[in-house]
């Protein structure tokens, strides 16, 4: 009996350290999490400058991006009820469910706040190190009210972001708005929607931002809108034609092929992901993470726009890559990336649907691409 009273204690004891180690070690696993995901959002020092985690091929890696514009404010964060559930351990490798809520105020006044729910897999060999992170509720698809039956709107889960995917099966009613003809300043994304009496609208051309400060009335490259080109332009660059055969033309062009293909509509910027039904030749993680905008058309003729959000406690951000692999899933047979960062931008209907965590929507931008009331 005293035998058995023996080993019971030492087995208690066992587990009790074990327990100990457990919780210990996945407290250094949260820390991890929480940096990752501050830095994630971005965070301000005394330089006005933000830093971001981007995937580097092995895990996750927090760089240095860029200086701040002014409307920027530095802000405070905080976590609640963050909770690790282990799912699996197999040698060095670790994946827990991290749940819980990041509530940052820099989006002033009030608070932003995200709830988390991720599968994280780290490498335990030494202090925790993030390997892979990914939304619990990767692979899912909502399908969300849209304007009326001649669009389709989803919210699509994937692996570090969540998308919104338009889906608008008669390419006529897309077309091409401008903030100003003479693009002496730009309008924010609901403003040019609501100039053109527009039921959505994403965002397009990039444009001449000097420290963040450009006002989006300096756009690069070539932007067409309802039969007129607007912008003088030498050399050909990445574009999306909108002709008037209602296909969506994607590809290095100069002006006299845009012209040639009897343009409607169109827009420029790259990198250039989907020709023909192949993914086309770029580097897939160049500029790392961040939110992205993309037009494409499927085979069935349906143009689809796509914004990700990034820079989000709850999304991440998406590589060129992972736009490109989207695309095809969707069944795009041509794409064409956009303006992304702070610009990727989806409303509908007045309202901004996507939320990146670095204040999209508040942006000024040369031209949108938008969805023309159903006839």
């Amino acid at each position: 009996m005293k035998k058995l009273v023996c080993l019971s204690l030492i087995l208690c004891l066992v587990l009790s350290f074990a327990a100990q180690g457990d919780a210990a070690l996945n407290e250094k696993c949260l820390e991890q999490f929480k940096t990752v995901m501050i830095f994630i959002v971005g965070k301000t020092d005394a330089n006005r400058a933000v830093s971001a985690t981007v995937w580097n091929g092995e895990a996750y890696k927090t760089v240095y991006l860029y200086s701040l514009w002014n409307s920027w404010k530095a802000g405070t964060a905080r976590f609640e009820d963050l909770a690790a559930e282990e799912l699996s351990q197999e040698g060095s490798e670790l994946k827990l469910r991290i749940t819980g809520k990041y509530v940052c105020s820099y989006r002033e006044p009030d608070d932003c706040t995200y709830e988390l729910d991720y599968t994280v897999t780290y490498d335990v060999s030494g202090y925790p190190k993030i390997k892979t992170l990914r939304l619990s509720r990767n692979g899912e698809t909502e399908l969300l009210p849209a304007p009326d039956e001649g669009l389709k709107l989803e919210k699509i889960y994937r692996d570090r972001f969540v998308c919104y995917c338009l889906t608008v099966f008669d390419p006529a009613r897309v077309f091409v708005g401008v903030g100003d003809e003479y693009f002496r300043h730009g309008l924010r994304i609901e403003e040019i929607a609501e100039k053109y009496s527009a039921v959505a609208a994403v965002n397009g051309n990039t444009f001449k931002d000097e420290g963040g400060s450009g006002n989006g009335g300096s756009p690069l490259g070539f932007i067409a809108s309802q039969g007129r080109f607007l912008t003088a332009f030498s050399g050909a660059y990445p574009m999306a034609l909108l002709c008037e055969d209602g296909s969506l033309q994607v590809g290095v062009f100069n002006r006299k092929q845009a012209e040639e293909m009897g343009v409607r509509d169109g827009v420029a910027f790259g990198p250039l992901l989907i020709k023909d039904g192949l993914v086309q030749n770029f580097n897939p993680t160049a500029t790392g993470l961040n939110p992205r905008t993309v037009i494409g058309q499927n085979a069935d003729g349906a143009i689809v726009l796509l914004v990700a959000d990034g820079r989000d406690a709850d999304s991440p951000g998406a590589s060129y890559g992972d736009m490109a692999q989207l695309c095809l899933e969707l069944g795009m047979v041509s794409a064409l990336n956009l303006d992304g960062g702070p610009s990727s931008t989806m409303v509908i209907e007045g309202r901004q649907v996507n939320g990146n965590g670095i204040n999209s929507g508040f942006r000024a931008v040369p031209c949108a691409v938008l969805i023309a009331p159903a006839k």
